[in-house]
């Protein structure tokens, strides 16, 4: 830990063309923490390098004297620690244009203060880079007046506990680019950027409720905890845009509708962390008091019948979606809406321009059908002139035209030696062709992300049925390894859906050597013999006739552990007993076992 520039004068120096300030994992320094020049760091090659870990706390009534134009920009410095201390002044100002921190924090706990009552004034023209994270502490106020021009990045989490406002003449965008789950924390509520890019693709989490003007969607999925939202756009002036080439919102989304004027169709790429489901609402008939209309998609598999039939104008809608979108409002009052619901991925159905929309205000115990029907296409369902456009929405179909067929109850797997037994069952089925079952060796792979299925065996369906179907199928003769398994449920209009076992089969390698009786026997001319390698071994696998003459040597080589079999070919040979012999020779141990079979032909 360091301390300069403790009383009036030059604490440190650093002057030389290619002098190095370095601060290691668990170091501090403080700089200008009375009056006079702290650290003065003079020449162009001069650098400071904050490495994760380290700290380095700046009183700002000192000046930056140069500082963080000299952060080094090393990989490893990346989250190294540059702190900002507001002391008995109430504002200072921070020239941020091109410069790179690690982790950048403000505060303003020297001197006392209230809360949000020490101000950071950033200025600029050019990029502002945290490669870390940025945190605004309670006492703390950060302004910008940076030009559109100068984007600022963050890599790491957002935690504003005091203050953050954007200056009238600011249009500086602030872009969360990092590479791990990005949070973002604190009191949302002080402040609104005006536009905010989400490129991330491994996400962002919020606690609570996030507000902005312009959203980018560019790449990761947005969630949300603790009953928050994001909005874009929040009152008449500012009612918000949304460009999204990427990415999911897997929390609640809201966006801003004006009163008096029919509205464009906007956006809702809400869904599931792998699959969207978008909707998309318009004012048809404009509300006459303004506000937002929120979104939020709750996944269920397959569908469900309606126990009261529907009757769409001559149309039966006899069942249902178990997903659903649920609408809610805020402010608005009047007006009806045209909206359109994605089911993209949804099972069952066949028939887009008869795919419905129906709502429930019960929580899905009784079901109306609002406005009227728009014919949908592919997997979207549309319906306008809804005039109570709130709580859920489901999409439904007739159970012959969109029969949402299948619904699997169990999917279960045991294994017997080198043998894996499948065993699913279905509680009703409609239209079911049947199930095409897939396996995947991922015993050379270092993860499972994409695993290549091979088609395994076609079960046919058992047909049409309201009550439980069982199946079953073994899957032997494999080899040791890690495997999955997942079924193509079929229907004959070619539909299908994918159903995966919920963990990873293991075949072990034999903890014994065994040598196995040839199947079929009798056989005529071809048999199948099997043997088990506790080790890798060097392997001789021979036939001899009733004199102990050898008449054919099967294997004679190196063989790795695990489960074997072969296949052997009496054509040459004349109908009579033989002998089969495993020599199996490792490092530590030798196994060797004779069996009889009988060629008859």
């Amino acid at each position: 830990q360091n301390q300069s520039g403790a009383a009036a004068g030059l604490g440190v120096n650093v002057a030389n063309s290619k002098d190095t300030i370095k601060i290691f994992n668990g170091g501090q320094n403080q700089s200008g923490a009375a009056a006079g020049l702290g650290v003065n760091v003079a020449n162009s090659k001069d650098t400071i390098k904050i490495f994760n870990g380290g700290m380095w706390v700046h009183n700002t009534g000192r000046g930056t004297s140069g500082l963080t134009n000299k952060l080094s920009r090393d990989p490893l410095t990346a989250k190294g620690i540059f702190r900002y201390d507001v002391p008995a002044l109430s504002a200072f100002s921070i020239t941020a244009s091109g410069l790179v921190y690690g982790t950048l924090q403000l505060y303003g706990s020297a001197g006392g203060g209230g809360l949000m009552s020490k101000k950071y004034i950033r200025t600029g023209t050019s990029p502002l880079t945290v490669r870390g994270d940025f945190y605004i502490q309670e006492q703390a106020y950060d302004s910008s007046a940076m030009t559109s021009g100068s984007i600022f990045s963050i890599g790491g989490d957002w935690s504003v506990y005091g203050k953050m406002e954007f200056s009238p003449n600011s249009n500086q965008s602030i872009r969360l680019n990092g590479t791990t789950l990005q949070t973002i924390t604190g009191n949302l509520s002080t402040f609104i950027p005006k536009t905010v890019e989400f490129n991330n693709s491994a996400g962002f989490l919020f606690n609570q409720s996030f507000y902005i003007d312009s959203v980018r969607m560019t790449s990761g999925n947005i969630n949300s905890s603790m009953g928050a939202w994001l909005c874009v756009g929040y009152d008449a002036t500012n009612p918000g845009t949304l460009i999204r080439t990427g990415g999911i919102v897997t929390g609640q989304l809201e966006r801003w509708f004006f009163d008096g004027v029919v509205s464009d169709s906007l956006e809702y790429p809400v869904g599931t962390s792998d699959t969207l489901k978008l909707a998309k609402v318009r004012y048809t008939t404009p509300p006459t008091v303004q506000g937002r209309i929120g979104i939020r998609y709750f996944h269920g598999n397959d569908g469900t019948d309606l126990t009261v039939p529907l009757n769409d104008g001559g149309f039966s809608v006899t069942r249902r979606s178990n997903a659903y979108w649920n609408l809610s409002s805020t402010l608005l009052v009047g007006g009806a809406i045209s909206l359109s619901i994605d089911g993209n991925g949804q099972t069952g159905i066949t028939s887009g321009s008869d795919l419905r929309v129906i709502w429930s205000n019960d929580e899905g115990m009784t079901f109306s059908l609002p406005g009227t029907h728009v014919s949908g296409f592919g997997s979207t369902a549309k319906r306008d002139n809804i005039v109570f456009p709130f709580s859920r929405f489901y999409q439904a179909g007739n159970s012959v035209i969109n029969p949402l067929p299948v619904e699997l109850s169990s999917f279960m797997a045991a294994t017997i030696k080198n043998e894996v037994i499948l065993d699913w069952s279905t509680s009703r089925e409609i239209n079911n062709s049947g199930f095409d079952l897939q396996r995947a060796d991922i015993s050379q792979t270092e993860n499972d992300n994409s695993p290549e299925y091979v088609s395994v065996a076609f079960i046919p369906s058992k047909g049409n049925s309201e009550t439980e179907q069982r199946y079953k199928f073994n899957d032997r003769n494999l080899n040791s390894g890690r495997y999955l398994y997942r079924l193509k449920q079929v229907d004959f209009n070619g539909n299908f859906r994918y159903y995966n076992l919920n963990s990873e089969i293991e075949i072990s390698i034999p903890n014994v050597y065994a040598l196995n009786q040839n199947y079929p026997n009798p056989f005529n001319p071809n048999t199948t013999i099997s043997f088990e390698l506790s080790y890798d071994s060097y392997v001789n696998l021979d036939v001899f006739d009733l004199t102990g003459r050898k008449v054919s040597s099967i294997i004679n080589g190196n063989i790795k552990a695990g489960y074997n079999q072969i296949n052997f070919d009496g054509s040459n040979l004349a109908s009579g007993v033989y002998y089969y012999r495993l020599i199996a020779t490792s490092s530590n141990s030798k196994f060797e076992k004779i069996l009889k079979m009988l060629l008859v032909k």
